[in-house]
């Protein structure tokens, strides 16, 4: 069979471009190494906040918060809420800049946060902006419902295939090779391989300028649950509901050459970073550190997404270059490029 678009990459990236062209009525199939939805995104560590520091990323988080609780209508992977804690001076500012664009956000004295979640530590000079619409997000179960949801809509999604060849003809890429020989020919091909955009692009002539950063993440089991997402801007922490757990980390990451290195365990100062930063922020008498491991996260050298046509074919197109802010930025940029196919190639 031909698709009008073959989609390769189940994660958000893939999986947001899929939905967004399968509601579009496009013909459409989604094609991932794994039967269960895997890799970095169903690994990451979950976040999806509008405090960004970039303007774009701003206008991506807005948006991205409305895309998740319009697939995950039932909230089965979504959890409401999330608390920045600053510095005084920082948080005065960002509260002012912020509530600007986005007006839905409160200031948090001291003594206000300790009553509200009793179980943070709050020092000296902090304060917290408190946004009841960011949200967080268990990925892996996110995936699992979009995954889906696309299939609801009528498209297919081909579980278990790797793709590891693009056929072509002059300019342009006709169809793609799967690790079983068989052969998806498709009128636009997407590739939203993330971490392994750039060396399966490479292997067809396609050149991305991008690098990898291996981020560690840890898992915490505690005695009561969180009920808000923590951005942690005085440690640079970052922490997620998940039950009677707690997810997250701090901003550490080292930089591996290929995506197979950067999954994993973490380094051994890593557990000793979230360990500091979990303990300088929480107070539960009960914790225990009962899982950790490691994703991969695809940047450029200029921290701005991809999101366009390859130089090589004229209807290859490559998301890439997410820079750890996956789940914030790829719901918008799928919705541009779904957009720009059906308008140009549709």
């Amino acid at each position: 069979m031909k698709y009008e678009v073959i989609v390769l990459g189940g994660g958000i990236a893939g999986s947001s471009l899929a939905y967004h062209l399968c509601k579009k009525g496009v013909r459409s199939v989604l094609i991932d190494r794994s039967v269960d939805p895997d890799g970095a995104t169903a690994v990451s560590g979950g976040m999806v906040t509008r405090l960004q520091d970039h303007p774009d990323d701003i206008k991506y988080a807005i948006y991205a918060t409305r895309f998740y609780r319009e697939v995950d209508s039932s909230r089965e992977s979504i959890s409401d809420g999330l608390l920045s804690i600053e510095d005084e001076e920082y948080a005065i500012n960002d509260y002012d800049r912020y509530r600007g664009i986005l007006g839905d956000i409160e200031l948090y004295e001291p003594t206000e946060i300790i009553d509200r979640w009793p179980y943070l530590n709050i020092h000296e000079d902090e304060l917290g902006i408190y946004s009841k619409n960011d949200l967080t997000i268990n990925p892996r179960k996110f995936l699992e419902i979009i995954w889906s949801r696309i299939e609801d809509f009528g498209c297919e999604i081909l579980r278990g295939y790797t793709a590891t060849h693009i056929i072509c003809k002059e300019d342009y890429a006709k169809a793609v090779m799967l690790s079983n020989y068989d052969l998806v020919h498709g009128d636009l091909i997407v590739s939203c391989l993330g971490a392994w955009n750039k060396s399966f692009l490479r292997s067809n002539g396609v050149k991305v300028k991008t690098y990898l950063i291996s981020i560690p993440i840890f898992k915490f089991r505690v005695e009561e649950n969180l009920d808000v997402g923590i951005w942690d801007d005085e440690v640079y922490g970052y922490w997620r509901p998940d039950e009677n757990h707690i997810i997250g980390g701090g901003y550490d990451g080292y930089i591996v050459k290929y995506p197979h290195e950067g999954f994993g365990e973490p380094m051994g100062y890593s557990y000793d970073l979230a360990l500091d930063i979990f303990k300088f922020r929480f107070n539960f008498r009960y914790f225990k550190l009962v899982g950790a491991w490691t994703g991969v996260a695809s940047f450029t050298y200029n921290y701005k997404p991809i999101a366009n046509v390859s130089k090589k074919f004229k209807n290859l197109y490559v998301i890439d270059g997410l820079g750890g802010e996956g789940l914030v930025r790829a719901p918008a940029l799928s919705l541009n490029l779904a957009k720009e196919i059906v308008d140009k190639w549709i």
